[in-house]
Order: structure tokens, then C-alpha cells, then sequence
């Protein structure tokens, strides 16, 4: 799929976009304040250590549609950081303001994909579509984004010393990592249907 704007407006941001982004971050932040599957993983499989985090890129879903209906500049790290914002405002304690930071983080490693893959791909950068497109700011840097700011969070929780002297602190890198590929993968699939049934975006359909 490719941009629907050509010229400069493709750098620019409409109102359909803003709208995009604080709608999906609204819906992100309900999800992520309310939604227990992490917790609910841990107690399932008390023996598996980091369990939880198998299901921590589920909430990359929600950033990844915000930059996947737009593709503008920096329109994942927006949507991170209202995400995060609206998780305070809900009620989410874990990090609180820290929230806004983690979360416009894992944004921010969407975008910089982003323009990696565009340099990468100079001759065609309009084309949403192949191998790179899926591999760099859908799937690869959603799983970096999340394994970058576990010290934080475990930092933040206290928890960080109990992970390094069991050994689990790579385990659960791992998990996280695999967890933020697959459920970017799940976003962009779901910005395929969501784009395929009609629904105004950035991108054309072919």
C-alpha cells in the first residue's frame, strides 16, 4: 500500500490525523489501565518466570495503529506519549508520570524505524508494502522499544535486583522481545482489514 498525500503534504499532519491518534490513545490507555492478562499469564504460569511479559507487546497495538493510519512524522511517539498520559489520568499507578515516558519511548523506536526503513528504501520510500516494511517499524522495533525499557520498569518497581541475581533478566528479554514482534505483526495485519473495509487513511489501497 502506498501514501494517498504526495508532496509535502505527506509530512503534514490533518485533523483526521490528530483525530486518529488521540482516539487510538484513548482506547490504548483504557486498555492498558484496565486490561488484566498480564497479571492473569503469571498466575496461570507461576513457574515460568516473567510470564507476563509474554503478552507485554499487546500494547504496542495500540501505537502501532495510531502510526499505521497516519504514517507522519512522529506520529508514534505522539500517540506513546497520550497513550501514557491517559493511563495516569485513568488510574494506572505502576509508573505513574514515568508512564508517559515508557510509553512515548516505544513510540519514538516505531518512528526512528520508520525513517530507517524510508532510507533505506529512497528509490520506493512511498511504498508501504514488502519484507522491510513489515520487518523494521512493525515487528523489529516494537520488540526493541519493549526490551529497552524493562530496566526502567524494573527500576521504577523495585524489582530490578530480584530479575538480575535469578538469572531471569534475559529470559524475560527474550520474552519481551518475541512478544513486541508478534503483536506488531498483529497490528499490522489489523491495519490491513481496518484499511481493506474502507476506513479513510494515509495509504490507498492497491
Amino acid at each position: 500500500m502506498s501514501f494517498r498525500e504526495s508532496g509535502k503534504t505527506k509530512e503534514m499532519w490533518t485533523l483526521r490525523d490528530i483525530l486518529y491518534i488521540v482516539i487510538i490513545s484513548i482506547l490504548g490507555g483504557l486498555y492498558s489501565t484496565f486490561s488484566p492478562f498480564g497479571s492473569l499469564i503469571q498466575s496461570a504460569l507461576p513457574a515460568v518466570p516473567g510470564a507476563g511479559w509474554l503478552v507485554s507487546g499487546v500494547h504496542t497495538i495500540f501505537i502501532l495503529l495510531a502510526f499505521g493510519l497516519t504514517l507522519k512524522p512522529y506520529s508514534a511517539t505522539a500517540a506513546g506519549a497520550l497513550k501514557g498520559l491517559f493511563e495516569v489520568i485513568f488510574g494506572n499507578d505502576w509508573l505513574g508520570l514515568m508512564m508517559i515516558v515508557q510509553s512515548a519511548f516505544i513510540g519514538f523506536i516505531i518512528d526512528l524505524g520508520y525513517f530507517i526503513f524510508r532510507a533505506i528504501n529512497k528509490e520506493n520510500a512511498d511504498n508501504d508494502k514488502g519484507l522491510l516494511s513489515w520487518l523494521i517499524p512493525w515487528t523489529i522495533c516494537p520488540g526493541i522499544g519493549g526490551m529497552l525499557i524493562i530496566p526502567l520498569f524494573f527500576i521504577a518497581t523495585g524489582m530490578y535486583a530480584y530479575f538480575l541475581s535469578t538469572g531471569v533478566l534475559w529470559i524475560v528479554y527474550l520474552i519481551t522481545f518475541c512478544s513486541g514482534v508478534v503483536f506488531g505483526a498483529l497490528a499490522r495485519i489489523i491495519r490491513e482489514v481496518i484499511v481493506r473495509a474502507g476506513v479513510p487513511s494515509s495509504i490507498i489501497r492497491d
